[in-house]
């Protein structure tokens, strides 16, 4: 769970999990303030032991983006 913005100024992110692009260009976060946003990572991106999350803003973004908390809920099937 992410609970971002993506301001006024429209801001991109890329979401990155072990060198796996996830999302491109994401911009669909609110604008106006903070929302909650959820995101599945598939099983096949992770692996045993340490696994790195990144958020990039986008090459091609205009603006800001603002990240407030990031939560990673874990089930295990």
């Amino acid at each position: 769970m992410l609970n971002h913005c993506r301001t006024s100024a429209h801001g991109k992110i890329d979401i990155i999990i072990n060198d796996i692009t996830l999302v491109t260009g994401f911009q669909e976060a609110r604008w106006d303030n903070f929302g909650e946003q959820n995101f599945n990572i598939p099983h096949d991106c992770l692996h045993q032991g340490e696994n790195k999350l990144k958020i990039v803003l986008n090459s091609s973004s205009s603006g800001v983006y603002w990240l407030s908390d990031l939560r990673l809920d874990i089930e295990y099937a």
